[in-house]
């Protein structure tokens, strides 16, 4: 049977996940899975500054290069995350005693070294991840603070001068959260007011049980795509909190994977991806308390490997689609 990969293809889709260096570099079952199952990869961490960057004036690309020299062999496409993100900074950014122009010049010069160092490499950037909090307002973090809300246009700016890219503002919540999720159009229609270089949005789609019906998301997308957009689902799981979890986990998540990604077809997305490949692997395992609150098996394939209903049911949903 031909697998994820192979009727994405055909239907001109790209299907994605995240690759998780640590597993990746010495277990081949993951690799075969990730080279086989998907054209689109995205490093789930070690892209993060607190990695690429260590210190000041050291920058260390080796692990984020051996995941792209993969996908290239594997003629796979590559999203790069994130340039800015309020969580995994190194401590000599958050704890330094740096003036607003010095802490313009750092990310600048992070930005500038980073897209410069995979131009022609990595195809779409997201240059913002999560600017906007969950009450609807900008994220507090060390730019906002110390740069002020100009620091997202800097650094689409930035990130477009120094890469041949397309650029991505990527967050959680929107389908779900209205407030939060008007904020962030608002953001971005200003910005585009004001010239400024952005090309898409990621949905990230980490549900907690049924979050967002489909008409929800479909309303998300269009909304998006009203400013001109190109929307895609970047990082998208299914968990459940553990006393309300449905008796039959896998056939209940299975139809909800369902619905979500055919809503997504519905609406022109063409770039869908999970976030994360085995069940086992899942950020939701190793997040502050969310091993303790929520199920473990949010993703398309199971702890062993194996292909779940999910991953049979999205399958032939792209398969059979138009």
């Amino acid at each position: 049977m031909s697998g994820l990969r192979e009727v994405a293809e055909e239907k001109g889709l790209q299907i994605g996940t995240c690759v998780d260096y640590s597993v990746w570099k010495d277990d081949k079952e993951y690799r075969d899975i990730v080279a086989k199952e998907f054209n689109l990869l995205t490093p789930e961490s070690c892209l993060n500054w607190r990695y690429i960057h260590p210190e000041k004036e050291e920058f260390d690309f080796e692990k984020p290069d051996a995941l792209i020299d993969f996908a290239e062999n594997n003629d796979m496409e590559v999203t790069g995350i994130p340039l800015v993100w309020h969580l995994e900074n190194p401590e000599w950014l958050e704890n330094g005693d740096f003036s607003s122009e010095e802490l313009e010049e750092i990310l600048k010069n992070h930005i500038k070294t980073t897209v410069s160092r995979y131009s022609g490499k990595i195809d779409t950037w997201t240059v913002i991840n999560e600017g906007v909090n969950d009450n609807g307002e900008l994220r507090e973090n060390l730019w906002l603070e110390n740069i002020g809300e100009e620091y997202i246009e800097k650094a689409f700016r930035w990130a477009a001068e120094y890469s041949d890219a397309e650029l991505f503002y990527n967050d959680y919540g929107l389908p779900y959260d209205k407030e939060k999720r008007e904020r962030v159009y608002q953001l971005l229609s200003n910005l585009l007011d004001k010239g400024v270089p952005i090309d898409g949005i990621g949905l990230q789609m980490h549900f907690i049980g049924i979050q967002a019906t489909p008409d929800e998301v479909a309303e998300t997308i269009q909304r998006f795509q009203e400013l001109g957009l190109e929307v895609r689902m970047t990082e998208m799981d299914i968990a459940y909190q553990k006393e309300e979890a449905p008796e039959k986990i896998e056939e209940e998540q299975a139809k909800y994977y369902r619905e979500i990604f055919q809503t997504c077809l519905n609406n022109s997305l063409t770039s869908l991806s999970v976030w994360g490949v085995r069940d086992n692997e899942s950020w939701i395992n190793h997040f502050r308390d969310y091993d303790q609150k929520y199920t473990d098996r949010p993703l398309l394939f199971d702890k062993e490997g194996n292909k779940k209903k999910a991953y049979r049911e999205v399958r032939k949903l792209i398969k059979n689609s138009s």
